[in-house]
């Protein structure tokens, strides 16, 4: 608890006095990162998490980083959560078992409509076994800040060292000597604008064969940029309820290929597009009307058909072909071996498989 005290009061100076201390260069190892991220507007507990990285912590005892919140664009703030403590639903959660003891000090009262300055003061037990670990070669999160009001106005926000000279944070050493570090401010930019999305096909009245490759397809754009997409497929409700994601990708790409499976059709099928951005907002839209899975798939095949052997592509190997894979003689089926016929004769001819 000695310890603790110490940086407790280190904390209390740094936001009072400032820290006017001159550093010499710090080492580029040594570093506090603050998360930059796109948020949503709303309330919540939290409403949104801000994490805090420390790297290269090898011969600490202590941290302190005073935060002073600004409004870059907009009327974009987030408040600090309340209780203002290291616990669940708190402002403050620590995210490794290092940090012996922390401590929150904030300088403005919670009020819910202004944008928070506040410090945080923890420490290492260096001769704690528990609060060992190796150097961070990389960035690596120490504790996150949780804020449970984000202004609904779109912006931006930056979170930033308050009254630290050079843009540097505290970091204490085992002498109990400051320890110069580098600083990364975090930028926060609050998105309340939905992304748009439409489904374009299967978008109703199709009718998709299957065991065959499909592209499913799509439009969506976003004020910022879409980060996810995920495809669902209601296969016989028409929309009532979607049980089978198809795919979750990352980025926006416009189109799936999607080879439909399952051993029976449907006359009551609709895809379902879901996109989100980084902030969080998520839009959604399904076909219009419900299309078809149907058994009708005729694959073309690749290069070296050759069914029976003699070196020749021609229809004798089309007609082996037919009676090896669709043995059914319905109507449908037989029209179809038809077209398929005329696409493997265009095939023969011009030598391509």
């Amino acid at each position: 608890m000695k310890n603790f005290y110490r940086i407790f009061r280190k904390g209390i100076a740094l936001v009072v006095l400032g820290y006017s201390t001159s550093f010499s260069t710090p080492d580029p190892r040594d570093s506090v990162i603050i998360e930059s991220r796109s948020v949503k507007p709303g309330i919540g507990n939290p409403a949104v998490v801000v994490r805090v990285y420390i790297t290269n912590k090898d011969s600490l005892t202590g941290v302190v980083v005073a935060l002073v919140e600004k409004t870059l664009t907009g009327n974009a703030y987030m408040t600090l959560g309340y209780p203002r403590k290291d616990t669940v639903g708190g402002a403050v959660r620590r995210l490794t078992s290092t940090l012996q003891g922390m401590s929150i000090f904030a300088t403005n009262k919670y009020n819910s409509v202004s944008p928070d300055s506040f410090t945080i003061a923890a420490f290492f037990e260096t001769d704690n076994p528990a609060s060992l670990e190796p150097p961070n070669l990389t960035r690596k999160a120490f504790f996150e800040f949780e804020f449970d009001t984000v202004n609904t106005d779109s912006g931006r926000i930056v979170l930033d060292t308050g009254k630290i000279a050079l843009g540097k944070t505290g970091f204490v050493n085992n002498n109990d000597r400051d320890v110069p570090v580098n600083f990364v401010k975090g930028v926060i930019t609050v998105d309340p604008i939905s992304p748009l999305v439409t489904v374009t096909d299967p978008n109703g009245g199709e009718s998709v064969p299957r065991p065959c490759p499909y592209t499913i397809t799509w439009d969506a754009s976003d004020n910022v940029g879409i980060t996810t997409v995920e495809v669902w497929l209601d296969r016989t409700n028409g929309g009532v309820s979607y049980e089978l994601q198809l795919a979750n990708l990352t980025g926006n790409p416009g189109s799936y290929d999607w080879t439909p499976g399952g051993s029976a059709n449907s006359s009551n099928a609709k895809i379902k597009v879901i996109v989100s951005d980084a902030a969080g907002n998520v839009s959604s839209d399904a076909s219009d009307a419900s299309f078809s899975i149907v058994t009708n798939c005729f694959v073309r095949p690749t290069a070296g058909f050759d069914i029976n052997k003699d070196g020749i592509y021609s229809l004798v190997d089309i007609i082996l072909y037919m009676n090896i894979v669709y043995t059914d003689t319905d109507e449908s089926t037989i029209n179809m071996s038809k077209e398929y016929i005329k696409t493997m004769l265009v095939a023969i001819f011009s030598s391509s498989p």
